[in-house]
């Protein structure tokens, strides 16, 4: 690995602030080899999403963002607060704004070119193809993944330990390595991955 690759974790459980759920032991279990870093923040608001994911985008040494969440087919829920796939790339930082250069309307969106978001929340990719190709797309990410049905908590983690630092990795590579690694992976646990519904959308229309 060139670096030590990083996630950028984004949680929402519950509308109430003291709820304890949370998969910060998760991301220690992960990061105490000193091979994965990452940045672990609790949101409350759909706007609260969009400005962190925005933050995540500026990010050159973080290149895997963990959407920690419940969901619906075509959302995530942030807080009491649903955001469709369809506006998860939109630019929403709260401390600072893209600079126009001209008056001319123009709609910012995330840019998260070599960089991964997995949407680890149940079932969000239910029925999705082309809002998720759409959402790659849009974005430039090297993958957009998560799970087409609601999946257990200990099943999916049991995937997310393998997953989050493989991609870690992967993007920290130049040029990266993600879609070579999710092949790997599902190679070495396709059961666990098809169990759970997990799909990733890739450049040129490859699906894993």
């Amino acid at each position: 690995m060139s670096s030590t690759g990083g996630v950028f974790c984004i949680e929402s459980w519950s509308a109430r602030i003291t709820n304890r759920e949370t998969v910060r032991p998760l991301l220690e279990f992960i990061a105490q080899d000193g091979e994965v870093r990452f940045i672990h923040q609790r949101v409350e608001t759909a706007i609260e999403l969009q400005h962190y994911l925005s933050r995540f985008a500026d990010l050159d040494s973080y290149g895997v963002a963990y959407v920690a969440m419940h969901g619906s087919s075509g959302k995530v829920w942030a807080g009491a607060s649903s955001v469709a796939l369809d506006d998860l790339a939109t630019w929403a930082r709260m401390d600072e704004g893209p600079t126009l250069s001209s008056a001319a309307d123009f709609e910012w969106s995330t840019d998260l070119r070599g960089k991964v978001l997995y949407l680890g929340s149940c079932a969000t990719l239910s029925r999705q193809s082309k809002r998720l190709r759409d959402l790659r797309e849009l974005t430039g990410a090297a993958a957009v993944c998560g799970y087409t049905k609601s999946v257990d908590w200990y099943e999916s983690a049991a995937l997310e330990v393998m997953l989050l630092p493989a991609l870690a990795d992967a993007t920290a590579s130049a040029p990266n390595t993600v879609t070579k690694t999710l092949r790997r992976l599902r190679r070495r646990a396709g059961d666990l991955m098809d169990n759970l519904g997990f799909v990733a959308e890739l450049p040129r229309g490859a699906v894993v």
